[in-house]
């Protein structure tokens, strides 16, 4: 890189630099999740990068949603943020600012379930982002008097037999990912159909095609793993005290067309809880358009550690 860059601008010298990555961080330290081989081959250390394009003291290391959400305060910050967001069930939320001048959480599926938090406040110079675990945090089930319970037990038992020998509480990742929607269309298709895919045959991009062609089993698991999606999104507004929910990332683009056809189901989901006062305000924004947010949030801390 340094080699490249040299070879278009000459000599250069480094202001400042950010890295969105997967897995663990701690003091400029950082073991990827998603790269093979044992722990020692697979971590990375700032002070191992070289300084002429990584000063050590202008350097940062960011967890993948965590740079997505400072994409999203720099989305806000260019004023091009309302043109890639719509707010959802406006029926149940005034309208407000998509990122809240208070707390504001981005949310976001993929092969995992991710979530940040975006905090304002008048004791900091600018929008500070923390990321959070709320993908493993164990999925709460409904009493045995909701109408959905019967189903939703079966899909939790299922998951667990999966996981955890049919004794742990699933945790949200385990259903609302692309894994998990997996694991719940191959409960769907022995329910359906009377046999049991393998696991290694179901692909979660085809689930979603399938559903959006009318397939009832994939609409049916698709429905679930977006239903924990949003519950997961009610706990985290209601325990760290959120204005708004933001839902981002390419899936949210691409499966748009599933959040409004049983928008009415989710926005039951989202405002049904034992204390209805504290959702009143909540506003939930979902992605309209594709952008690379990481990128735009990477590049936004390094600009940001340059002038520091």
């Amino acid at each position: 890189l340094i080699e490249t860059i040299q070879s278009v601008a000459g000599d250069f010298e480094s202001d400042g630099a950010a890295f969105a990555i997967a897995g663990p961080i701690n003091n400029g330290v950082c073991t990827l999740t998603n790269w093979p081989g044992d722990p020692e081959v697979r971590t990375i250390r700032i002070t191992d990068l070289p300084e002429k394009i990584c000063p050590h003291d202008r350097t940062i290391f960011l967890n993948d949603l965590e740079a997505g959400a400072y994409g999203v305060v720099a989305a806000e910050e260019n004023k091009t943020i309302n043109d890639l967001f719509e707010q959802l069930w406006a029926r149940s939320a005034p309208k407000g600012p998509i990122v809240s001048t208070t707390r504001s959480a981005v949310l976001a599926m993929g092969s995992g379930f991710g979530g940040a938090l975006i905090v304002k406040s008048s004791a900091i110079d600018a929008p500070l982002v923390l990321p959070t675990e709320i993908g493993h945090a164990q999925i709460p089930v409904v009493g045995k008097n909701d109408p959905k319970s019967e189903e939703e037990y079966a899909i939790v038992q299922h998951v667990s037999n999966h996981y955890y020998q049919g004794k742990g509480t699933p945790e949200y990742e385990d259903i609302a990912s692309g894994r998990g929607l997996c694991l719940v269309y191959q409960y769907f298709y022995e329910k359906n159909e009377k046999k049991k895919l393998p696991l290694e045959n179901i692909n979660g991009g085809d689930i979603a095609q399938l559903a959006k062609s009318g397939d009832k089993t994939a609409k049916q698991a698709l429905t679930w793993h977006y239903l924990m999606f949003i519950r997961a999104a009610k706990e985290i507004a209601v325990s760290l005290c959120c204005d708004s929910i933001i839902l981002a990332l390419d899936n949210q683009v691409k499966n748009s067309w599933i959040v409004h056809a049983i928008a009415d189901q989710l926005n039951d989901e989202f405002y049904n809880y034992i204390r209805p006062d504290w959702m009143k305000g909540i506003r939930v924004y979902a992605q309209t358009k594709v952008l690379n947010f990481n990128l735009l949030g990477t590049t936004y801390m390094a600009l940001r550690l340059s002038k520091e």
